[in-house]
């Protein structure tokens, strides 16, 4: 039999070894060749071999879809001597410079060093700074002892991407993050992965006050409960810069805190765990912001530590302080606004304070969206909740409960608010009301003395 003759193709490839196959004629050695490099190809980039060849201009599909999706590995970085460099874990340094979101002013274009984060390095701790004039968190993290010393201000959002970046998918993986100073830069590096940020100028950082050194301690738990209590009372007008703080009265034995947006009124007081030494007791406005950021960052420290002086509050624990200057004006004079239930004409109501608190949860969005008042009808031994929308109807429903007042009494309330109010008691409430325009008084028997929420009325037509 006559073998039949193989002719060359004149730019052999992929295509042309396709053509071959569907021509029925015998393949050229340069289009298998072409097959065989894009099979290596495929085995160099993607450690995968290529199946059987079904057709040649699929097989080119796949190799080239897999090879752009896979760019060849980047060579290792060089090594950096250990001494030039400060060594700290990836997840310390992200959780670290999580909470910076909320100092840092975004866009910060007027003052650019205000978006930026100062790190200042010792034998084994990296210091980390941020401030926006009116409030500064220093957060310590611990690095490899080593002699490398670092001193530099660097944009906060860059920072944080590159943290988050370094940081595995898995939680069971750990990696470490070299900080290293650079021509300009800080080069960020963990493993094959190195970024270049550059730098701010030290020297224009605004310069950050100590804390006193002084103060009184309490229980972290007890203080973040006590500002996520009182935090809804918060104005949230910055027109009105006293109502849009929170006081802090450091007494001789405990803290107390109250807030105001003048519909209602929150106290809370938290004893503290030791006294130790403190300036003559004070009361100090702090900024709702900084407020709110304190019982966050502290609510899992076994102890924290408030120390004052004429400058400022600071909030601390082992490994984080913030700072924040005290807001200008007087406070309104809250207990004169607190009527005293002994030998008054007020009424006591009982209710299981969760049932209510769903019953107002329970009511359409729209009445809560739009404020719409929810009234409460005060008999013996039940409690009648309703809220009426117009041109769609009324919703009731009636609770058991006890009340020693004027029977038939109807009061009405934005619901939001009263309902700020009951899950701000950790056990059962006693609500105190006296007619449909007065203070309603809230306050839990398990609660600390001196804990109550104020809420006024909403005058119904």
């Amino acid at each position: 039999m006559t073998a039949i003759a193989t002719q060359e193709c004149a730019e052999p490839s992929v295509k042309g070894y396709d053509r071959h196959l569907r021509r029925k004629e015998p393949t050229c050695d340069g289009c298998k060749a072409a097959v065989r490099d894009y099979r290596q190809l495929l085995k160099e980039r993607t450690g995968q071999v290529a199946p059987g060849v079904r057709s040649a201009a699929a097989l080119e599909r796949d190799v080239l879809a897999q090879v752009d999706a896979q760019p060849p590995p980047e060579p290792p970085p060089a090594a950096v001597p250990a001494g030039d460099r400060v060594l700290v874990d990836a997840r310390a340094l992200r959780d670290a410079l999580l909470p910076y979101g909320k100092i840092i002013r975004r866009g910060a274009y007027h003052v650019p060093v205000l978006g930026c984060v100062r790190l200042a390095t010792t034998a084994d701790t990296l210091v980390i700074q941020g401030t926006n004039l009116e409030a500064t968190l220093e957060t310590r993290v611990a690095t490899e002892p080593g002699p490398a010393e670092l001193t530099v201000a660097v944009a906060y959002e860059t920072l944080m991407r590159a943290a988050r970046a370094a940081v595995p998918k898995s939680r069971k993986d750990a990696a470490t993050v070299a900080l290293r100073l650079g021509d300009g830069t800080l080069d960020v590096s963990s493993g094959a992965r190195r970024q270049h940020l550059h730098l701010a100028a030290v020297e224009d950082f605004p310069t950050v006050a100590k804390a006193p050194a002084a103060g009184r301690e309490l229980d972290g738990a007890a203080f973040a409960r006590a500002v996520a209590q009182v935090s809804p009372a918060v104005c949230d007008d910055q027109a009105r810069p006293v109502l849009n703080a929170a006081l802090l009265r450091l007494g001789s034995e405990r803290v107390t805190i109250a807030a105001t947006d003048s519909y209602r009124l929150a106290v809370r007081n938290v004893p503290y765990t030791t006294r130790g030494r403190a300036r003559d007791d004070a009361d100090v406005l702090v900024q709702h912001a900084a407020f709110a950021l304190a019982g966050k960052l502290f609510a899992t420290s076994p102890t924290v530590t408030l120390s004052w002086d004429a400058f400022g509050l600071a909030v601390s624990d082992d490994t984080r302080t913030l700072l924040t200057r005290p807001v200008e004006g007087e406070f309104p004079k809250y207990r004169a606004l607190i009527p005293d239930l002994g030998g008054s004409d007020y009424g006591a109501l009982e209710v299981d304070r969760q049932q209510l608190i769903d019953t107002l949860a329970g009511f359409p969005r729209s009445v809560q969206a739009n404020s719409l008042p929810v009234t409460l009808t005060l008999a013996e031994d039940e409690l009648v909740v309703s809220a009426t929308q117009q041109d769609v109807g009324t919703a009731t429903v009636t609770l058991a409960a006890r009340w020693n007042g004027a029977v038939g009494l109807t009061i009405g309330f934005n619901p939001g608010f009263l309902r700020d109010g009951l899950a701000g008691f950790p056990g059962p409430v006693t609500v105190w009301a006296r007619d449909a325009l007065k203070p309603v008084l809230l306050v839990s028997a398990d609660a600390e003395q001196g804990d109550v929420y104020l809420l006024m009325p909403v005058r119904l037509s």
